[in-house]
């Protein structure tokens, strides 16, 4: 059966594939974005755009092929593309999890970059890394990895921060319990699920500095005072993300913001 989508590739060169593109372009801006961009999604409504769409399997594709990204739905790849920092931004992580390496970041020019567990010697996660983790996150926030390393049922857990532009772990403390991380600034939130059989799922968060590596440590944790829905079936159903001193929360179809207040 003959592959039913049509790709550009690195050197700008249509071609078959089974798989739909993640990404969509405009040939002639040489622009490229997210499937559901507003801005595009409204120029196809008009009957524009479409002689000249474009796709993408991924972003390192785009560039690669000479593309940009969309100022409307890319904004923070745009500005980094226009501070010419977007090739050394990574776009994509994978959690590894073994002897070898707790991560690996694959940056927009193609260079990958691992997290060493090696560097995790001194502390319980290397030992826990060879035993087997349940429950792990790993997202990408500007110039660090955000990780989230956790047992079964959360009661052992660590949030660690990788700058992965100067290879450096950052921060490092014991948060059982957490299922999401974000970085504002001199600090980094988490967020945590409690939940205790026959009792309801509690959401609590707590703050602390970022350039803080202890394995000791424990923030203080405050609860977020919010009700935990029916659809929150674990941890993949919150998450938080930051934004000039401000949290975002959500768990389920429920959220909530928070204020920071950084020391000037």
């Amino acid at each position: 059966m003959t592959p039913l989508y049509r790709l550009i590739d690195k050197n700008g060169m249509e071609y078959r594939s089974d798989t739909k593109g993640q990404f969509g372009g405009h040939r002639g801006l040489k622009i490229y974005g997210r499937l559901d961009c507003p801005s595009a999604l409204r120029a196809i409504a008009k009957g524009q755009y479409i002689n000249h769409r474009v796709f993408f399997a991924d972003e390192e594709t785009a560039l690669a092929a000479g593309y940009r990204p969309c100022g409307v739905c890319m904004k923070e790849h745009y500005k980094l593309w226009k501070e010419d920092r977007l090739l050394d931004h990574a776009i994509k992580i994978t959690l590894d999890l073994n002897e070898k390496s707790v991560c690996t970041v694959r940056t927009a020019g193609g260079e990958e970059k691992a997290l060493l567990t090696a560097r995790l010697t001194n502390t319980p996660i290397a030992d826990e890394i060879k035993n087997g983790l349940e429950n792990c996150k790993a997202k990408i926030t500007g110039d660090y990895c955000a990780l989230i390393l956790t047992s079964y049922g959360g009661q052992w857990g660590y949030t660690l921060v990788w700058d992965y532009v100067r290879d450096k772990l950052v921060h490092l403390t014991h948060t059982p319990f957490a299922v999401d991380c974000a970085i504002d600034g001199p600090t980094a939130a988490v967020m945590y699920l409690v939940q205790y059989w026959g009792h309801p799922a509690d959401l609590w968060y707590s703050v602390a500095p970022l350039e803080l590596v202890d394995a000791g440590f424990e923030p203080d944790t405050v609860s977020l005072d919010m009700p935990v829905d029916g659809s929150v079936t674990g941890s993949g159903d919150c998450e938080i993300s930051a934004e000039k001193g401000r949290l975002f929360f959500r768990a389920g179809a429920g959220k909530k913001e928070i204020q920071l207040k950084h020391d000037k």
